[in-house]
């Protein structure tokens, strides 16, 4: 805090002009995040801490929608409840409330700290963004996206063409997250599995596996089976959508691996693991490896054909009924995205999801066999007592 302040004030100073809203909605998305952001601090309820930290995610989407950045607002609307949902499986395995452990002078130290750090966070954006004296090169981003890329959507040609070499790093570092994740939570145990084709009973496809008598089946809520069957299907289709218009318009690979991840998370919390596996019977290793080999794929080829790595090609498909479609060769890469969000979300909901709910039946399932064991020992010696009792 005190080092970049003092070498703020030292330094030459540079005129500050800030704006606090464009128009009343931003005004009062800001005031919304700055209520949950400071009622989350003080709840001890652990759930409901993480619904108004999503709210705030949900209230920034709204300011990104406003200023004009609809791929930011998606992107960010999504991996908040993605993110939500995730917390809420570890979550389940840990008490509902919270126990503060430390006195008051500790707890009043540590908030007025949080609230420099804030300060002095702010303070110094605010003079770097006010520090520029050239012209942004971001001007000329749509423009080269265009003649480079061949597309629309600046942000996402961005992603996957002008600065594709960040994007390949970061979907590496997102298998490995994912790999780690899985390693904590099997520890010595493999978590692979093995793919096959969804089950096909002789009745034809059959929604939310798990068995009519099942306790998973008992306690399953028929409006969220109903609406299962009904956004599962729409969800996809527009999962497909963002992912083949995401050049050209809002979405692309990630936002098309959300949505369709966001899918399977609903049909996991209406069946469980078994409706999971009919869902998608794929490993999520395989899955994340294939789309890295996709991704990989679009680096190389262009280096075999004499030109730097991640140069686009481009052409143009004419289909009945629809007319040309444009095919960037980027697109290549962005179905490694796709199918690398896709199998990370199966990783996650096989480890913090599926392998928890399986280590929790086991316990419930130990907690029986003690409790039908001590009933017999105790009927033993009941038997025995009125035996003996007879027999005096």
């Amino acid at each position: 805090m005190v080092l970049p302040i003092v070498m703020l004030i030292r330094g030459d100073l540079t005129n500050v002009r800030m704006i606090v809203a464009e128009n009343p909605w931003q005004a009062i998305a800001a005031v919304i995040i700055i209520i949950a952001a400071v009622a989350a601090t003080v709840l001890d309820n652990r759930l409901s801490g993480v619904i108004l930290v999503g709210v705030t995610g949900y209230a920034l989407s709204f300011i990104f929608a406003l200023q004009g950045a609809p791929d930011l607002a998606l992107t960010q609307l999504l991996v908040e409840t993605i993110i939500m949902v995730l917390f809420m499986l570890v979550l389940r395995r840990m008490p509902a409330n919270t126990e503060w452990k430390q006195d008051p002078k500790t707890g009043r130290l540590r908030a007025w700290l949080a609230v420099g750090v804030g300060l002095a966070v702010t303070v110094v954006g605010m003079f770097a963004i006010n520090a520029r004296r050239e012209e942004p090169i971001s001007q000329y981003m749509p423009e080269l996206a265009k003649e480079i890329g061949h597309g629309a959507n600046t942000v996402n040609v961005l992603l996957v063409d002008l600065r594709a070499w960040d994007t390949f790093g970061e979907i590496t570092v997102l298998v490995i997250a994912a790999t780690g994740i899985a390693s904590l939570i099997f520890r010595t145990q493999s978590f692979t599995r093995a793919s096959r084709r969804p089950t096909l009973k002789v009745t034809g496809r059959r929604w939310l596996a798990a068995g009519v008598e099942s306790e998973k089946a008992l306690n399953r809520s028929l409006m969220v089976d109903v609406s299962t069957r009904i956004l599962f299907p729409s969800m996809m289709v527009l999962s497909l959508y963002f992912f083949f218009g995401g050049h050209n318009a809002p979405g692309g690979g990630f936002a098309g691996g959300l949505v369709a991840a966001l899918a399977l998370i609903l049909r996991y919390l209406a069946g469980g693991r078994e409706e999971l596996e009919e869902a998608l019977p794929l490993d999520g290793g395989r899955t994340m490896a294939v789309g890295l080999l996709l991704s990989l794929s679009a680096v190389i080829t262009p280096m075999l054909l004499g030109y730097p790595p991640l140069t686009s090609g481009y052409t143009k498909v004419g289909i009945p009924l629809i007319g040309d479609v444009s095919l960037p060769s980027a697109l290549i890469f962005d179905a490694g995205v796709y199918l690398i969000v896709i199998g990370l979300t199966l990783y996650v909901l096989s480890s913090l999801g599926a392998k928890l709910d399986e280590e929790e039946e086991m316990r419930k399932q130990r907690a029986r066999d003690r409790a039908r064991s001590l009933a017999r020992r105790t009927q033993a010696k009941e038997t025995a007592a009125t035996a003996e009792k007879g027999h005096a």
